[in-house]
């Protein structure tokens, strides 16, 4: 299994950007409204989500990307 890519949503992308800025330095892209920095061979991409409102204790919108060439070995 390879592990590709996260998407965090958000209800402020641009101060989640900024955050991750701070921690990853600058971003490998930004394709606004999404702004994504390269971990190893992996990508932390940050954007927008209708869904994601106020401050939250638990993560909100989170999206992983996985490929895998055998799905159902990888499930058992």
């Amino acid at each position: 299994m390879n592990f590709n890519n996260i998407l965090i949503g958000s209800e402020d992308p641009k101060r989640l950007a900024d955050f991750y800025t701070k921690l990853f330095g600058e971003p490998a892209f930004v394709f606004e409204p999404y702004t994504g920095w390269q971990i190893g061979v992996g990508n932390v991409t940050v954007g927008p989500h209708d869904e994601v409102k106020g401050t939250n204790a638990s993560p909100g919108r989170l999206i992983w990307n996985m490929e895998s060439p055998d799905v159902k070995g990888d499930f058992e």
